[in-house]
């Protein structure tokens, strides 16, 4: 990390928000492409902790799957900044 370490540290947490992010990025694309501005962020709270806002239901396979994209972002970090200052990018 010697050369751009601030570029470097920036896209790794940008991948792990990605990561982290990635059902409720994915369930709100629907709705905002269409327009709809409140079922995108519906969609996006939905994906993000399985509470569907509409009948106050909480879907736990969608929690789940939250659960373990944030456990999946952290690894990603932590490994990919071990590595990056490892070998010195």
């Amino acid at each position: 990390m010697a050369k751009h370490p601030k570029l470097i540290t920036t896209a790794i947490n940008v991948g792990g928000a990605f990561i982290a992010f990635n059902q409720g990025i994915t369930k709100a694309i629907g709705p905002a492409m269409a327009g709809d501005a409140f079922g995108a962020g519906r969609m996006f709270v939905f994906g993000e902790t399985g509470l569907d806002v509409e009948n106050g239901q909480v879907q736990v396979q969608q929690t789940t799957i939250s659960a373990v994209s944030k456990l999946a972002a952290v690894v990603w970090v932590k490994t990919a900044k071990y590595f990056a200052k490892r070998f010195r990018f």
